[in-house]
């Protein structure tokens, strides 16, 4: 059955290919969504896929690629919507912990 996942990866996890190694392990794994940089630093990500698919690659981003410093992440379920391809998403985007709270403060503060 295939389910929706909202991720955040936190820590040292921007300018070092964690988007580019997110695509990669998206298409071995066949998961559908998109990656993209975060203004506080993290990346997040939706993922659609399998359970299995998304649990794998939930799994994947406590590491993230060697080059990665992952200190925190969050996996949570949500609505699927649809995905065909995942992408690398340009730019930066408010914490989707901030947009799901509605609330301006760091990500650090749900902690």
């Amino acid at each position: 059955m295939r389910e929706h996942r909202d991720i955040i990866v936190i820590g040292t996890v921007q300018g070092i290919g964690f988007r580019a190694s997110a695509k990669n392990q998206a298409d071995r794994l066949s998961i559908t969504g998109f990656v993209m940089n975060c203004q506080d630093g993290s990346v997040c990500i939706e993922a659609e896929g399998e359970q299995v698919n998304c649990d794998a690659f939930a799994h994947w981003c406590c590491d993230g690629p060697p080059e990665a410093r992952v200190e925190h992440i969050t996996n949570v379920q949500g609505e699927l919507k649809g995905y065909t391809t995942f992408e690398i998403r340009r730019g930066h985007v408010m914490c989707l912990v901030q947009i799901i709270y509605k609330n301006p403060k760091p990500w650090y503060s749900y902690e």
